[in-house]
Formats: structure tokens, C-alpha cells, sequence
């Protein structure tokens, strides 16, 4: 809705009466000044075109109906009048025709493929502008046309342009690409410098939507640089949102988010409403896109709420659609469907049918009816216009069982031509699964080895880590099945392998030739063990036999001779494996998965009985003891029925699993004189226990509101050793730290810090001119470097009683190569903190390993504050003892 510029009420009697003269140049004129007149409401505008329109047919002038009838279907897209505005056009062209003007009769096609557009006929209107460009050719041939004629050759530009718009939404982007490139050119040519723009901006979007991520990054770069250079804010803004857009499908998660909230602030203060609420909703898809669940709920929500105000029907249905998978994603079920209908609604007004199969599709995840559903979106989808959505939408209803041969066949069918990896791996895996169900393990192998090829194909070409790691969880589909399905058949040693590859930090230890067995079997234990397949008795002696004969072989992995202790939950419950002088055994754990989430969670309270205001101060005693209670009950569970197995101080190294990836098992009684350190797997312990850090020492400090002692902290830290690097506040920069690495053994970071649970790749640390995310640290380049993170909240949540292992930047300094990471697993006073730390210092400057000095540091705390929450919040992660120490 909204004033259109159109036919002003006092300007009709004027029109009327120019009609009743005769006078064509009276009439004309009139009709041409009531054109150009104030802004009227729609629909008045509708009616005084109509009103108009008949005083010119009773007065018998028809020479200026097909221009009034080509403005009047204007106004009626606007209204959504699409079929009546398709109508004005073609009788406009018609009078054009009899008019004797074939030139202006051609050039409504450029309204009629916007209005068909609108309709969403876009196979008509890609065939109205190839008939233009054929006809513009003709007459050009025959010579009725000129064509060095400026107007000739921008009305062709606009056809080439209009054309592709049509093509683009149809998927066939390389073409679309061809026609605005020479719209662009063409434009260019004749000085239009404004139409050249808008044509480069959207070759930027087919680029993009074709693949050619590059390119369109690079042509939207170079438009956004004239508009910038002419001060065209708005358009600035606008090539910012699209080249975010292009970030996003790039992996280039930052710059999306970076780029898009440019955008949406330059859109703010414009007032750009549409353009900003669009911004917006690409922002919204980002975070959903990485994951960031509770920030892709709040977007989409601004956006839906924006949308509504303004009346932007198509945004509002996008928003909902985002916000309903969103929603979808936390088990919001009924808020979901809610919105999802929503956005359904929306789309079937406007005709858009595709994106009404894609809600159905969606829909099908979170209502209770999915097959209804997803044989709903199939029924929309036409295959020949949208194959990749028919091939999705194939796949979905075999996933739910539903013929599911036919529908595989499909999916295979449509997805064969179109050369999409992404849609490839999923209907080879597709076909393993069904495969493997059959028990048809040849096919299902093969099926199963091309998808893990696909993934990994994408993954070596992503053009960032982050991305490859966007699809591990995709990886590891796929993965496991091959793993399990070369278990079946007997082949443990590449059922291993597999299992090896698929866990991200193992990258970082030394690669495995296929012609010798692999040395860390454990993994394959852990990592396959949920699966119905792994979970006989049959096969888990199979694996221990295995494991014992090659521990006991003269090439035993790197590292074989730290203790481990591997907690892991299986389908019957908690399983205890331990390793000692290489050999392989198990453990009973005779606790039930109540048993333990009980006990654990229980410490959890205590945890956060601690942080709230003025509770410790009153009753700080009675919560010691509370503490230590909770403590002895998770070490009667876990620890008693393997702590006869250990030398009272013989160093280990825990591998723990899901909820236990917290708890402080150094703070066990029977470990308080153990050199006892966590890590994610055990064959990223092994690896770690042959890192070496250098001499150096460098120390980060960034005081703020959140963390104003940490200045402190740092001059403390960095005064207990000769010629440490100290940096503080803005000095404590990214740069700052890449340059003093190289000379680092030891590399502590005291500031505020940020755990993302929801997504641990966006975890980090505050430096001076930016947040150290995991994945900026993980590009990192450490060898061997130990990493202190002096910040409250890093990634070892023993707080929050839920799944969370070792994630967030622990994980992501090992990956980049630290041998060892110390950090607080809980939020812990500052005066405290920084007592640890000196002791902590002091310890490995007089020498000692990282485990060990964690270790000392952690007793000289519990002499002046014995409850646990103080001392025992501070783990070491890595191995337990560098080799030779």
C-alpha cells in the first residue's frame, strides 16, 4: 500500500472536459499533466484511471489510451492486481499496435515480465522477453529499426536485464549471468551509468547463485565502490547486504556478519525500512546457518515484527519460514508450526510455490503429520523448474519411509544432471542407508564410500576452516555408517581409520598409513560405540583383542605409555576402559545413567550455589561440606572401582564423555596427589605428549568492566619471570600476539571470556582490538606453546548440568598446535585467580610440566580456601606428562 504518483481528483474535470473539445492537444496535454499529478491512495488512483479511461472512450480519443493504459497497470502491481495489470498491458500494446507505434507495442513487454514475475510465471515471462529480442532483431534486420539509435539499444539492455531477472529465479543462473553482462556493457555504452550499476549489482547475485563466488564478490565490490565514491549511502549499504550474502555461502562466517551489520546500521539511519529489515533477515540466516540458535530466533523475530509493520508481505513470509526451522531447531514444536503456517499463508498468497514446498518440508520436521507434508511439497514442485527442490523434496519422503525405492530413484534421477555435490552425497547416503536396511552391504558400502568422497571433496575446497567444520556433523553420517558397515565385514583395521579421520582434532596427530593397523582403537571404541551395530558383547571383545594385540606389538602408537582413563557412555550405560603400559582393559561401572546424571548434576547445584551474591559469605562452611559430599559421590561412582588399579601418584590422563567432560576428577580423593589432566580423545592426548614448548613467556592483559583485575593479574604474572613480553589494554592486539608466538613457550591471556555452548566456534577471548574466537585461534600457528586463558568462562562447563565436552577455545588451541591448555571450568574470584596464577607461574619457571605446575598451583590454593569451587576450578588439558618428564 501506499501513494503512487498518479491522477489527482481536480484534475479530472480538466481531463473530462479537454475529452468533450476534441482537442487532441488540449486532451493530450490534460491526460499528460494528470499523469504527473500529486500522490493519491491506491485505490483512488485505480479509479481515476478508470474514470479517465472511459471519458476517453465516450469522447472517441483513443490515441492516448494505451499510454494511460500502460501507467494504470502500474498501479494495479501495486495493489496486487497481477492478472488486471497483465491485461492493461496487453491491451496497450494492442492500441500501440494499431496506433502504428510497433516499437512502443514491444517495449510493455518490459512491464509485462515484471507483472508476470509477480505472478510468478517466470517461464512467460522469460519467453515475452526472448520474443522482444528476437522482434528488436527483425526490425533492426529489415531496417525499421535503427541500431546505433540509443533508445533501440537501452530497450534491448532492459529486455537482456528484465530476461534474466526471469531466468535467475528459475535456477538457470549461467544464462541470466550471459544477459546481464551485456546489459551492463550495453548500459555502459550509452552512459548510463545508474542502469550499468543495477545491472552489475544483480549479475552479482546469478555469480553468486551460479557458484561463482569470486566473481560475484568481486563485481559487487567494484559497484559498491562507484556508489560509494558518489556518496550513494543507500546502494553502499545495499551492495554490502548482497556481497554478506555471498560471504555467507563462502563460509566466511565473519564477514556475513561483519558485512550485514554495516548494512543494517547504514539502513537504520537512512530509514531504509525494506532494505534494512532485509539486511536483517540475511543477518538471521547467518546465525541460523552457524548454528546460533537463540540469536536466529531474535532476528527473525525483529524482522517478522518489522515486516508486519511495514506491510512487507514477502519479508514477513521469509522471516517466518527462518523463524519457524529456528524454532523447529529448540523443540518449539507448536511455535514452529505456528510459524511455518504462517509463512505458508503468505507465499500462497503471492503464488509462490516452491517456497510454500519449502515450509511443507520444513513443516514435516516438527509437526506430527510429516509425511502428509512432504508428499504435499512434491505435489507443488515442478521438476523441470525447480529439480534440485524435487530432488530434496524426494529424498525427505523416502527418509520417512514412504515407497521409498521409487522416491530414491528420483531423487538419483534429478540430482544426476545438475552436478550439485551437496545434493549428491545426500542421495548416495540415501542409498546406503536403504541399502544397509535391506542388508544389501556391498551396495550400501559403495554407496556409502562415494559419499564420504563427495564431503570430503567439499570439505578440501572450502574456502575456511569454519566451513569444513560446518559439515563435520555431515561428514560424520556417512562416516560412521562406512565404519560400521566395514566392521560388519570384518575389516577393523579401516573401520578404525575411519572412525579416526571423522574426529576433528585428530588432524593434528600423525597421519596413518592404510598398510599398517591402526594404533588407537579406543577411538573407534568411543566414537562407534552408540551405534546398535557396536553394541554386542561379541564386538566389543573383538575390539579389546585387537587393541591388546597391537599394544603389544613393537610399534605401539606415539604416546602409549601415559595412563588413560576413558569414560564413556554406551547403549547400556556408562564403560570405564583403562590403559596402562599400552595394554588395554575395562572397568565395571556398576551406575546406572540416572546414577550418575543424578550425581553430577547435583555438583552442578553446588557449583552455582557458589556464585550466588552473599550465600558463600553466610553459609560458606555448610556449603563446604555440601561440596566435598557431592564430590565423594561422583568419585564412589566413576572412580572407586578403578582407584585399586592405580599407583597412589602415577600420572593419568581422562578421556570423559558428554555431562562428565567437566567434572573435576583432580579433586578426588584419591587424586589429590595426582598429576591428573583431561583431554578431548585419546589419540589427541598421545599426540600432545610430544609437543615442546620454547623458553619464552608472553603475557596478554585486557582489563574491562567485566574483568577489571586482569591488568594486575598480567604485571603480576609476567614479573615472576626475566624478560617476559607484557602487553595490556590496546597494546594486547591480534597482531601483537602473532608476532610474539613464534618466541613463546608459555602464553597466558587474562580477559573477559565468552563460552558459546550452542556453538563452540564462537567461544573467545577478549584481545585488545578484537574478540579471539575458537576460530581464530585454531588459524593460529602454535608449536607447542602452553596456553594459559586466565577468563571465567572458556569452554569446560561444569556448571550447566548438560552434554558439553571439551569444546570452544581449549579445544581450538590444540588443534592450532598448544601442547597443553590451562583454564577455569567455572567463574572464580578474581583475588583468587590471580593467587593461582603466581603460583602457577612460579611452579614452571622453577621448571616443572605444565600437569604438574597446574597441580602445585591448585594445592597452595586450598591451604587459604579450602572449598572445592575455588581451587578445583582450574584443569589442565593435555597429556599428563610430557615423554621423558
Amino acid at each position: 500500500g501506499g501513494p503512487v504518483m498518479s491522477v489527482a481528483s481536480d484534475d479530472l474535470a480538466v481531463v473530462v472536459g479537454a475529452a468533450s473539445t476534441g482537442s487532441d492537444d488540449v486532451l493530450a496535454a490534460a491526460v499528460e499533466a494528470s499523469l504527473a499529478a500529486a500522490p493519491v491512495e491506491l485505490g483512488a488512483a485505480d479509479e481515476h484511471h478508470r474514470r479517465v479511461r472511459r471519458a476517453l472512450v465516450d469522447a472517441g480519443r483513443f490515441g492516448p489510451i494505451p499510454d494511460l493504459d500502460y501507467r494504470h497497470a502500474r498501479v494495479l502491481v501495486q495493489l496486487g492486481d497481477l492478472e488486471g495489470a497483465i491485461e492493461r498491458i496487453d491491451a496497450a500494446a494492442a492500441g500501440f499496435r494499431s496506433a502504428g507505434r510497433s516499437f512502443d507495442a514491444l517495449r510493455t513487454g518490459l512491464g509485462r515480465i515484471h507483472a508476470l514475475g509477480d505472478c510468478g510465471r517466470h517461464r512467460e515471462g522469460i519467453e515475452t522477453g526472448q520474443a522482444a529480442l528476437a522482434e528488436i532483431t527483425r526490425l533492426i534486420d529489415t531496417g525499421a529499426l535503427d541500431p546505433d539509435d540509443e533508445s533501440v539499444q537501452r530497450t534491448r539492455a532492459a529486455f537482456d536485464e528484465n530476461t534474466a531477472t526471469a531466468l535467475g529465479y528459475l535456477g538457470r543462473h549461467a544464462e541470466a549471468s550471459t544477459r546481464l553482462e551485456a546489459a551492463s556493457e550495453a548500459y555502459g555504452r550509452l552512459g548510463l551509468d545508474d542502469d550499468a550499476n543495477r545491472a552489475q549489482a544483480i549479475l552479482g547475485i546469478e555469480l553468486m547463485n551460479a557458484g561463482r563466488l569470486a566473481e560475484a564478490d568481486r563485481t559487487l565490490l567494484v559497484v559498491q565502490s562507484r556508489f560509494d565514491a558518489r556518496g550513494d549511502a543507500f546502494e553502499v549499504a545495499k551492495c554490502q547486504s548482497r556481497r554478506g550474502t555471498i560471504a555467507l555461502r563462502a563460509g566466511r562466517w565473519d564477514d556475513a556478519l561483519s558485512l550485514l551489520q554495516k548494512a543494517a546500521t547504514t539502513m537504520t539511519r537512512l530509514d531504509a525500512g525494506p532494505e534494512r529489515v532485509r539486511a536483517l533477515a540475511a543477518r538471521a540466516f547467518v546465525h541460523l546457518s552457524l548454528g546460533l540458535v537463540e540469536e536466529a530466533i531474535a532476528g527473525y523475530t525483529v524482522v517478522a515484527e518489522s515486516s508486519g509493520t511495514m506491510g512487507l508481505d514477502t519479508e514477513l513470509a521469509h522471516a517466518s519460514f527462518g523463524l519457524g526451522i529456528a524454532l523447529g531447531r529448540q523443540q518449539r514444536r507448536d511455535e514452529g508450526s505456528r510459524a511455518l503456517g504462517r509463512a505458508i499463508a503468505l507465499f500462497e498468497s503471492v503464488g509462490d510455490q516452491p517456497m510454500v514446498a519449502r515450509c511443507l518440508l520444513a513443516l514435516s520436521d516438527v509437526d506430527d503429520d510429516p509425511i502428509e507434508h512432504a508428499l504435499a511439497a512434491l505435489d507443488l514442485l515442478d521438476p523441470e523448474e525447480r529439480p534440485a527442490d524435487a530432488a530434496f523434496a524426494h529424498l525427505r519422503v523416502a527418509g520417512l519411509g514412504h515407497d521409498v525405492e521409487s522416491h530414491l530413484r528420483a531423487a538419483e534421477d534429478l540430482a544426476a544432471p545438475l552436478g550439485s555435490p551437496h545434493l549428491d552425497w545426500r542421495v548416495a547416503f540415501a542409498l546406503a542407508s536403504h541399502a544397509h536396511d535391506q542388508g544389501r552391504s556391498a551396495d550400501a558400502f559403495a554407496h556409502a564410500q562415494v559419499a564420504v568422497d563427495i564431503v570430503d571433496g567439499i570439505r578440501s575446497s572450502a574456502p575456511s576452516e569454519l566451513l569444513r567444520d560446518s559439515i563435520a556433523g555431515d561428514r560424520r553420517a556417512p562416516a560412521v555408517l562406512l565404519a560400521t558397515l566395514c566392521e560388519q565385514l570384518g575389516d577393523f583395521a579401516r573401520a578404525a581409520e575411519i572412525a579416526d579421520q571423522a574426529r576433528p582434532l585428530h588432524r593434528h596427530a600423525p597421519p596413518m598409513p592404510r598398510t599398517t593397523r591402526p594404533h588407537r582403537l579406543d577411538d573407534l571404541y568411543t566414537d562407534l560405540l552408540r551405534l546398535p551395530a557396536m553394541a554386542t558383547e561379541q564386538v566389543r571383545e573383538e575390539i579389546r583383542g585387537l587393541e591388546q594385540r597391537d599394544a603389544s606389538a613393537t610399534d605401539v602408537g606415539t604416546g602409549s605409555d601415559q595412563t588413560v582413563v576413558v569414560f564413556q557412555r554406551s547403549l547400556e550405560g556408562f564403560v570405564g576402559l583403562l590403559r596402562r603400559a599400552g595394554t588395554w582393559s575395562r572397568f565395571a561401572l556398576t551406575a546406572t545413567d540416572g546414577d550418575v546424571d543424578r550425581a553430577v548434576g547435583d555438583l552442578a547445584a553446588h557449583w552455582r550455589r557458589m556464585v550466588v551474591p552473599g550465600l558463600a559469605d553466610r553459609h560458606g562452611d555448610e556449603l563446604q561440606l555440601l561440596s566435598v559430599e557431592a564430590i565423594r559421590q561422583v568419585e564412589k561412582l566413576l572412580w572407586a572401582p578403578i582407584a585399586d588399579r592405580l599407583a597412589q601418584a602415577e600420572p593419568v590422563v581422562v578421556v570423559a564423555d558428554g555431562i562428565l567432560a567437566g567434572v573435576p576428577f583432580h579433586a578426588f580423593a584419591a587424586n589429590r596427589d595426582r598429576v591428573l589432566s583431561v583431554a578431548p580423545s585419546v589419540g589427541l592426548a598421545d599426540s600432545l605428549a610430544h609437543r615442546r614448548p620454547a623458553s619464552g613467556v608472553v603475557v596478554f592483559g585486557v582489563p574491562d568492566m567485566q574483568a577489571p583485575a586482569v591488568g594486575e593479574e598480567a604485571r603480576r604474572v609476567a614479573a615472576v619471570h626475566d624478560g617476559a613480553v607484557l602487553r595490556i589494554g590496546n597494546d594486547a592486539s591480534h597482531e601483537a600476539l602473532v608476532a610474539a608466538l613464534p618466541s613463546a613457550g608459555i602464553v597466558h591471556l587474562a580477559a573477559h571470556g565468552l563460552h558459546r555452548p550452542d556453538n563452540p566456534r564462537y567461544s573467545a577471548i577478549r584481545l585488545g582490538d578484537l574478540w579471539l574466537t575458537a576460530t581464530r585461534a585454531e588459524a593460529l600457528r602454535l608449536d607447542g606453546q602452553i596456553v594459559i586463558l586466565s577468563a571465567c568462562d572458556v569452554g569446560i562447563d561444569a556448571v550447566a548440568h548438560e552434554a558439553s565436552p571439551i569444546g570452544g577455545l581449549p579445544r581450538a588451541f590444540l588443534a592450532a598446535g598448544a601442547s597443553a591448555v590451562i583454564a577455569a571450568a567455572w567463574p572464580v574470584d578474581d583475588q583468587i585467580t590471580l593467587e593461582f596464577m603466581v603460583h602457577l607461574h612460579e611452579a614452571l619457571r622453577a621448571g616443572e610440566s605444565s600437569a604438574e605446575a597446574v597441580r602445585r598451583a591448585r594445592s597452595m590454593v586450598a591451604l587459604r580456601h579450602p572449598h572445592p569451587f575455588h581451587w578445583a576450578a582450574f584443569h589442565h588439558v593435555g597429556a599428563g606428562q610430557p615423554e621423558g618428564a
